[in-house]
């Protein structure tokens, strides 16, 4: 469909005309819309709902620009809604011996789900590149410090090439 109306406006003039058709459609129309007749609107609902989904997707962003993130995250302090994950991670040094060390990462929430684990495991890998960047990273567990629930465990590759773990 979108392949159909080359411009912007081409689509937008196009799901005005199908928005129209579709939901102030009346019985004395000869091409009126029926509801026995729903998969000739799949194109048209796959395309509302991408549609909401990004000008959804567009607020949110909103929220976690500097000055606001930084509110939101003293906001949830002040509720209590701060979890603390704790990530023990194991290395080797510079002179290879085997070393471990723990990170702790508090993030807003009060508990632990699959987008926060993936969050938290991005901002360590982030950080990882640049902190660990001389050292050989073996593994790395994130744990919730209040529940001990695991958020993600990962093991990495030697400085022989095989993988640890």
């Amino acid at each position: 469909m979108i392949a159909q109306h080359p411009t912007a406006l081409a689509m937008i003039e196009y799901l005005v005309a199908q928005r129209g058709f579709y939901f102030h459609g009346n019985l004395e129309r000869k091409d009126a819309w029926h509801p026995d007749h729903q998969n000739k609107a799949q194109e048209l609902a796959e395309i509302a709902v991408g549609l909401a989904g990004g000008i959804a997707h567009s607020f949110a962003d909103q929220m976690f620009k500097p000055e606001i993130a930084s509110r939101y995250f003293e906001n949830a302090r002040k509720q209590g809604a701060i979890m603390t994950i704790n990530v023990e991670m194991k290395f080797k040094d510079e002179a290879g011996f085997e070393q471990n060390r723990t990170m702790r990462i508090n993030t807003p929430g009060t508990r632990a789900t699959n987008s926060m684990a993936m969050a938290v495991h991005a901002q360590f890998l982030e950080w990882a590149q640049v902190e660990m960047s001389d050292k050989n990273l073996i593994s790395a567990v994130a744990v919730d410090a209040k529940s001990g629930k695991e958020l993600f465990r990962s093991h990495y590759l030697s400085s022989d090439g095989a993988a640890t773990g």
